[in-house]
C-alpha cells in the first residue's frame, strides 16, 4: 500500500477541505481509500465518523460508506489522480441514503452556485445525469451500492494495525480463553499462549495468540465443532498447504479480531516454530527489542495492510527463529 495519500475537494466557490487518507485497494468501481474518525482537515479540527471513500476513476460522482452506516454521494468533477493524492470539485448536488431510504441533498446549495454562474452548463447537465444515475442504482442497491463498500470497511476493521504497549492483561485474557476451549477440546488437548501478547515487555497488537493442541489430526473435526460451538470461527482454507494446521478466529460484533487460534496436532512443524520462537522472545531482550523495533516501524507505515505488516517483517523473524531452533533441542516440545 503506497500509504498516506492526500484527498482535496473544492467547492465551486473556492473553499477547499483537504484531508489524510489510506489507499485500500482498487476494484472496478475506481480507487477505495479510507479515513480514520479524528483524522485531520485543512480546515476543520478533525473529521467525526471513520469512512470508505471510492472515487471512480472518471465519473461525475465519489461516494461515501459512513460507519453510522449511511452513504453520501457527491456529484463532482471527474477526479484528478497524482502519485499519492487525488482532487476534484464538489458540484454541491449529493444524494444521501440509509437503511433503504434516500434523497437528494444540497440542492439549494446547488441552485445558488448555477445562479452565480459557477457551475456550467455542462457541468449542470453531467452533474445531474450522474445524481440520477446513482440514484436508481441506490434505490436498487446495485453495485458498488449494494454491499461493496460495507465490504471495505469490514475489511479496514479486519485488518487494523494498533501494535501498543504491553499490557498486563494479555495473559489474563488467554487464560478466561484457555478455561473455557479446554471443556469442549478432546481429551488430552492443551492449549499454549504465544505471539508477541505472550512475551512480557513486548509491543503487540490486542490480539490473543493461541495454540490449540490435540493428539492427533483425525481429533480436528472435534475440536473445530466445540470451538465454533463457544463462538469461534473457522478459516479452513487459511493454511492451504499445511492440512496439519486450521486457522479460527473470534470477532467482535463490528468485525474487529480479538483472538487468533491455531489448531495443530502434536509435532507440526510449524507449531514447534512458533513456540521455539516465543521462548526465544521471552528470554532474550536483545531479541525481543530488535523484533519490536520492526514491528512498530511496519505498523506506522502500514496501518491498514495486515499483509504489507506481515510480510514486511518476515525477514527479521526467520532471522530469529534460526536462532531460536538452535537453540532448542530439534524435534522436542515444550512443556
Amino acid at each position: 500500500m503506497p500509504g498516506t495519500w492526500t484527498v482535496t475537494k473544492t467547492k465551486p466557490t473556492g473553499q477547499t477541505w483537504a484531508w489524510p487518507a489510506y489507499l485500500l485497494g482498487t476494484s472496478e468501481h475506481g480507487r477505495w481509500l479510507y479515513t480514520p474518525a479524528g483524522a485531520p482537515s485543512h480546515t476543520a479540527d478533525s473529521l467525526a465518523m471513520e469512512s470508505v471513500q471510492l472515487i471512480p476513476d472518471d465519473a461525475w460522482w465519489v461516494g461515501w460508506w459512513w460507519a453510522d452506516g449511511s452513504i453520501t454521494v457527491d456529484a463532482t468533477t471527474p477526479a484528478a489522480f497524482g502519485t499519492a493524492s487525488v482532487r476534484y470539485v464538489d458540484l454541491e448536488l449529493g444524494l444521501w441514503a440509509k437503511d433503504g431510504d434516500y434523497d437528494l441533498a444540497g440542492q439549494a446549495e446547488y441552485e445558488a452556485a448555477r445562479a452565480s454562474g459557477l457551475i456550467s452548463d455542462q457541468q449542470d447537465r453531467l452533474a445531474r445525469a450522474a445524481a440520477a444515475r446513482v440514484g436508481r442504482a441506490l434505490a436498487e442497491r446495485i453495485e458498488p451500492f449494494g454491499e461493496k463498500g460495507w465490504e471495505w470497511l469490514r475489511r479496514v476493521r479486519r485488518n487494523e494495525l494498533h501494535v501498543i504497549a504491553h499490557d498486563p492483561t494479555w495473559p489474563i485474557k488467554f487464560a478466561e480463553a484457555r478455561d473455557e476451549m479446554l471443556p469442549v477440546l478432546p481429551a488430552g488437548s492443551r492449549v499454549e499462549h504465544f505471539g508477541s501478547t505472550s512475551v512480557p515487555e513486548l509491543a503487540a497488537k490486542d490480539c490473543i495468540d493461541i495454540a490449540v493442541v490435540v493428539r492427533r489430526q483425525d481429533q480436528f473435526d472435534e475440536a473445530i465443532a466445540g470451538l465454533e460451538s463457544i463462538g469461534y470461527e473457522t478459516r479452513p482454507l487459511a493454511f492451504p498447504d499445511d492440512p496439519g494446521h486450521v486457522f479460527i478466529r473470534r470477532l467482535t460484533a463490528d468485525s474487529r479480531r480479538t483472538h487468533h487460534l491455531h489448531l495443530y496436532h502434536e509435532g507440526n512443524p510449524n507449531l514447534i516454530e512458533v513456540l521455539a520462537f516465543r521462548d526465544l522472545l521471552r528470554t532474550d531482550s536483545n531479541a525481543r527489542n530488535r523484533y519490536q523495533t520492526v514491528k512498530l516501524g511496519l505498523a506506522e507505515a502500514n496501518p491498514y495492510d495486515r499483509s504489507g505488516y506481515l510480510a514486511g517483517k518476515s525477514q527479521v523473524v526467520q532471522g530469529l527463529l534460526r536462532i531460536a531452533l538452535a537453540r532448542r533441542n530439534p524435534g522436542t516440545m515444550p512443556d
